[in-house]
């Protein structure tokens, strides 16, 4: 009898095989989305990361008198790069639509419909950005930047009282209505404007308008023409520094350097330059005085007849004359202060300033001809004489007025910026006065050509 053989029974699927390859994926999974969620967002760039590059050999100090700083912590030789920062990395016009699109359009919408609007556009939109990035807080790419700007600069022009506006030769409604223009401004476009609906959301309040204001005061105390740019670190003496150099690549990106115009050694301030500042605007804009580095003096005088000359209107004309403070009294000698620029397989760059003391500026020198229609230097030297002696003459009274003698305040301040200017005029007068003697001459409009920041 032949046995049967038994089936084998199927075997059924072991679902607890199948379990142990998917679970440990599904927990991978959880625990990578755990992780993501958990994990802490991407911190924003640090001060000196938002840098391609940063000298090594220097260093941010806070100095009693002059505040932060840039200071050699070991040699740096003429010509070194001190910084250089992508574009990207700068708040300016260039970037203002990415920052925060419709801004250009809607800021030229709300000023044309203000009458007799003087804020300038591009400071405008400038403080609207930063505005923008501030609100954004730690969210901003620029937060460490933004926080280390001072609180409050409080001796600016706009926060001086009508007292002390009376002892300063200049025209103190300018200040007024100029904040006045960029507040009507700022309520009309932050309504509609994306980047700022969320920060300043409406209806606009006075804590608004105060924080927008500051904005306005940062850019209008820190930019360096359209850009806020970290190199305000550097602080301000034009005998030691320049400005920084924008510079367009051959790929068209654009970069901004700052190079060392001296040798320094440890421990000594690296400076850079705001420009050619009269004591005036040094302390109207920026806040602060020192006659070591006033450089202009204004003549308000000649500036109203440039202002008032059929020949020179819609010319922007202001009168300066240079300062004698560079240990160099003939007029024919030249302070210059150079700095050069070598980038690998590009051209390479110089920019340079030129003072001449006692001596006109360039865009003064130039008005005066055109507002005079004369050329002769002896004629130009005795007309411009006697306005010196003028404006030299009211500078000393408002230094001297007995209520403007006052400790307190920006009353010092202003009495100092008065001082320095009538000194520095006084320069100018006895150069003018040998011009007209005929026993010296001033520099051709092409010789003063090189007062003009020159890139080649």
């Amino acid at each position: 009898m032949v046995a049967l053989k038994k089936k084998k029974a199927k075997k059924e699927p072991n679902g607890l095989g199948l379990s142990m390859l998917i679970w440990p994926l599904l927990i991978a999974s959880l625990a990578f989305v755990v992780v993501q969620i958990m994990k802490p967002p991407a911190l924003p760039p640090t001060l000196l990361e938002l840098f391609d590059v940063w000298n090594e050999n220097m260093k941010i100090e806070h100095s009693k008198d002059m505040g932060l700083g840039i200071y050699a912590n070991k040699p740096i030789k003429k010509g070194d790069i001190l910084a250089k920062i992508s574009g990207e990395n700068t708040i300016s016009m260039n970037s203002a639509e990415q920052i925060c699109p419709g801004i250009l359009a809607a800021v030229q919408d709300a000023g044309s419909n203000i009458k007799g609007f003087s804020a300038p556009f591009n400071q405008v939109v400038l403080t609207i950005l930063l505005a923008s990035e501030k609100g954004k807080g730690n969210q901003s790419h620029w937060v460490n930047y933004i926080d280390k700007m001072p609180v409050n600069v409080s001796t600016v022009s706009w926060y001086w009282t009508k007292e002390e506006a009376s002892c300063a030769y200049y025209n103190s409604n300018e200040d007024d209505e100029m904040t006045k223009n960029f507040v009507n401004i700022f309520k009309a476009v932050a309504p509609v404007l994306p980047c700022l609906k969320n920060t300043f959301p409406s209806p606009i309040s006075q804590s608004d308008i105060d924080e927008a204001l500051w904005s306005f005061l940062m850019v209008m105390t820190r930019s360096y023409g359209t850009t806020l740019v970290p190199l305000d670190l550097f602080n301000h003496n034009p005998k030691l520094g320049l400005g920084p150099m924008t510079i367009k690549t051959s790929e068209g990106k654009e970069r901004v350097y700052l190079v060392a115009t001296r040798d320094h050694q440890p421990g000594e301030q690296i400076f850079a330059s705001y420009g050619s500042l009269s004591p005036y605007k040094m302390l109207r804009q920026y806040g602060f005085i020192d006659e070591s580095v006033a450089v202009v003096a204004d003549l308000p005088s000649l500036t109203k007849m440039f202002q008032e000359s059929e020949y020179l209107k819609g010319v922007p004309c202001e009168a300066n004359f240079f300062a004698r403070n560079y240990d160099n009294e003939d007029p024919k000698k030249a302070y210059v202060v150079q700095s050069r620029l070598k980038i690998p397989h590009e051209k390479p760059y110089k920019t340079e300033r030129v003072y001449r003391p006692g001596m006109p500026d360039l865009n003064t020198l130039e008005c005066l001809q055109v507002m005079s229609q004369k050329e002769n230097q002896k004629v130009l030297a005795n007309f411009v004489a006697k306005i010196l002696k003028d404006d030299i003459e009211h500078y000393r009274a408002l230094a001297t007025r007995p209520e403007c003698l006052q400790e307190v305040g920006n009353f010092p301040n202003i009495r100092k910026a008065n001082e320095i200017s009538a000194k520095i005029l006084e320069n100018a007068l006895h150069v003018a006065s040998r011009v007209n003697e005929g026993t010296d001459s001033w520099p051709s409009l092409a010789m003063l050509s090189s007062n003009k920041d020159v890139l080649k």
